[in-house]
């Protein structure tokens, strides 16, 4: 776009509806726009309810799938106060340069980032409580998002097999990347890698068990905070396995 002209005179409207349901679109338009159908370019006052419109679909990337995957996973969120969801993605302002990292990997998608204000946190009970500063990223709202929908049960977050067998080594280290850790125990000369999994059910974590067992022949241990938290240990080879082959 180089210019713009605003015509301020009275005009006539048309609301288009094009599908059904959650699916549906809507376009407001002039009587003479012309909308491509299948019968060639007509002006809107003169369509049909027979006729079919060529509309704009973005068919997300296998990389931009598994970002989503491993994203929600971890610490991302799916709006979906609209038939059209939008990604929602926080980190702490210490992790800020993964979030961009992420933003970037997803360029189509994202649609601005805002760095809020400073925010107070308990993150444990016998503990002081913390201050946050955090960093949000939007996406855009897309009827493509509408699918990982699945990962929830009202409002709870739920582990769906089906994503999780997606995965490949970029959405598992995505995951990783939100919500793992890692660290050398100096007595022991070995490497663990932890994966926190609080937002989860019982269940759903022996799901996420079985799954490092089936697919990557990996042990995952289940381990319990003081405050009830569930989160996931690998230990010795298994923890080897994915310091070398994830990419962080």
């Amino acid at each position: 776009i180089t210019n713009t002209h605003i015509n301020k005179g009275q005009f006539e409207w048309i609301k288009i509806y094009i599908g059904y349901g959650v699916g549906g679109l809507s376009t407001i338009v002039t009587p003479d726009h012309l909308i491509y159908t299948k019968r060639g370019w007509v002006e809107a006052k003169n369509l049909t309810t027979d006729d079919e419109v060529l509309i704009y679909s973005y068919k997300l990337s296998k990389d931009e799938r598994q970002i989503i995957i491993g994203t929600l996973l971890g610490d991302g969120y799916l709006d979906r106060q609209s038939v059209k969801p939008m990604l929602r993605m926080g980190q702490s302002i210490r992790q800020k340069d993964w979030l961009m990292q992420k933003i970037k990997m997803l360029n189509f998608l994202s649609s601005k980032y805002i760095i809020g204000n400073e925010v107070e946190k308990t993150i444990c009970d016998n503990k002081r409580p913390s201050i946050i500063h955090a960093i949000t990223s939007y996406s855009k709202r897309m009827l493509e998002l509408e699918e990982f929908s699945k990962f929830y049960r009202g409002r709870k977050k739920v582990i769906t097999r089906k994503f999780l067998d997606e995965l490949d080594l970029l959405g598992l280290s995505v995951w990783f990347m939100d919500d793992g850790s890692f660290w050398k125990d100096k007595r022991w000369d070995a490497w663990t890698v932890s994966l926190h999994t609080e937002g989860f059910s019982d269940d759903d974590v022996l799901k996420i068990v079985d799954y490092f067992r089936e697919k990557w022949k990996l042990n995952a241990h289940i381990s319990h905070k003081s405050e009830g938290h569930i989160y996931l240990r690998f230990y010795g080879d298994d923890a080897r396995w994915l310091l070398d082959n994830l990419y962080i």
